[in-house]
């Protein structure tokens, strides 16, 4: 039986009426390049609304920001600074473009991204986690995050020599490493000074921002841990602020201890001068201290850990204040 003969014009032609929805006669009439050419227009039009979508989806940094603001996830100070690192948005919509078209993402962050991550995540973890969900986990995740918060060229942030001090005198010692950490702003003189490198005075609180549009540094908030079982200080962090609210220290305090526990140190109290911002970070850390409550209560849950951290006071601070409080 003799097999018909196909030919393959007419079989390009039927699969091109096919998929545009015409008959052969219109086929005939507009000619071959003509529906080559609205073959095209049909793709490029549905290249565009793949394009319209992607852009919806991939919402901008300012309307990312400006949704966290209506949330009062975090402050208008934070809102401000975050907006001066909004440079790494165009790495974050590449990424989550090859990760939802299947593939293979980058493993290195550009300098961009890695200082919008760390300032976000600096003043509001719960705002880090929104937007890294919003954005399918494009953004690194928050132990990536601790690891780039060491220095070990003595610039603010966490200390890494400190912590890996911690961990040998940890590792060579038969019992526990019980300690209290503490916490306290030393003033400094607002003067901006160039290094040789960059301009140095500003605040910094180790997420590598390096605009002149920041405010000068008037303090350096610092940490410290003191021995308890075991004779020693030790600074494990500083940070160059110009004021900085209750919720932003309650975040960094639960770094220094989740920190500190990964170095297998045992925190079990945490002590301050009485200023409001203090007072606002232990409220937000989960104290109570209305001594008229009934829900008065002067130690916090460890981030890491089953026991609690005992809040206390610096009593000299505390005598000056009531002193004040008293004239």
């Amino acid at each position: 039986m003799l097999q018909p003969v196909i030919n393959k014009d007419s079989l390009m032609r039927r699969r091109l009426c096919d998929k545009l929805n015409c008959d052969k006669l219109s086929f005939v009439l507009f000619g071959y390049s003509a529906m080559c050419v609205l073959l095209c227009r049909k793709k490029i039009k549905l290249l565009m609304q793949c394009r319209r979508r992607l852009l919806k989806r991939n919402a901008g940094l300012e309307a990312v920001i400006e949704d966290m603001r209506q949330k009062n996830v975090l402050s208008s100070e934070s809102i401000t600074i975050l907006r001066n690192s909004a440079g790494g948005i165009e790495d974050l919509i590449k990424r989550r473009s090859q990760k939802l078209s299947g593939g293979l993402t980058p493993t290195t962050y550009s300098p961009e991204l890695r200082s919008f991550a760390l300032t976000l995540h600096f003043y509001s973890p719960h705002a880090y986690r929104y937007v890294r969900r919003m954005f399918d986990t494009c953004l690194p995740h928050p132990r990536t995050l601790e690891k780039w918060f060491q220095t070990i060229d003595g610039r603010p942030g966490f200390t890494k020599e400190a912590f890996d001090a911690l961990k040998l005198r940890t590792a060579s010692s038969a019992k526990p490493l019980v300690c209290a950490l503490m916490m306290d702003e030393v003033a400094i003189r607002q003067q901006l000074e160039w290094d040789g490198k960059r301009f140095c005075g500003y605040i910094d609180m180790g997420t590598g921002i390096d605009d002149d549009t920041m405010p000068l540094a008037k303090e350096a908030l610092t940490f410290m841990v003191v021995g308890f079982n075991h004779c020693f200080k030790l600074p494990v962090g500083y940070f160059l602020i110009a004021g900085l609210g209750g919720t932003e220290r309650a975040n960094l305090v639960n770094q220094c201890l989740s920190r500190l526990h990964d170095a297998g140190v045992v925190v079990v109290s945490l002590t301050f001068d009485g200023c409001a911002a203090n007072m606002a970070m232990v409220n937000n850390l989960g104290c109570n201290f209305n001594v008229l409550s009934s829900e008065f209560k002067t130690s916090f849950r460890h981030p890491c850990d089953t026991h609690n951290v005992s809040v206390f006071l610096f009593e000299p601070h505390a005598q000056t204040c009531s002193k004040h409080t008293g004239g």
